[in-house]
């Protein structure tokens, strides 16, 4: 993120009667923004069998992105973090076009001994290899229940 700094009378040189009101700034995004756009799944599964996701990862930036992973995570309150559990498939995303769009399916092996609804968490620029406007919009989620 970078900001725009305009300056009316930068030098000085105009006696005014307010000078106070003489700067505004825009907000620019430079660089690519990955977004994680989709996930879909099965409503519900059962542990220790395959399960096929889909997901999306659109380009909202302002440049080309690098090729990135996303990655997959079961979580019970939605958010990633340090308690959720990484599925053992990722997909290879292309570089995306300014607006464009990565669709793509992976299949992973729901760990066993896992039931209960769950979060399915999708993660795009996984590794953080992306230098993005944005870090705040890369999840996705689909809620899932699995059954023992």
């Amino acid at each position: 993120t970078w900001y725009l700094v305009a300056v009316a009378d930068d030098g000085g040189e105009v006696a005014e009667t307010q000078e106070t009101n003489n700067t505004r700034v825009a907000t620019i995004y430079i660089g690519p923004d990955l977004l994680a756009a989709s996930v879909t799944a099965p409503f519900t599964v059962t542990a220790g069998t395959l399960m096929t996701v889909t997901d999306s990862v659109r380009n909202i930036g302002a440049d080309v992105s690098a090729a990135s992973t996303t990655r997959f995570y079961l979580s019970l309150n939605g958010t990633l973090d340090a308690t959720d559990i990484l599925l053992d498939g990722e997909r290879a995303v292309a570089a995306i076009a300014v607006n464009g769009i990565s669709t793509g399916s992976t299949t992973m092996m729901i760990p066993a001994g896992l039931s209960g609804r769950y979060n399915l968490l999708a993660i795009a620029d996984a590794l953080g290899v992306v230098a993005e406007s944005s870090e705040t919009n890369n999840v996705s989620l689909r809620s899932i229940t699995i059954n023992p």
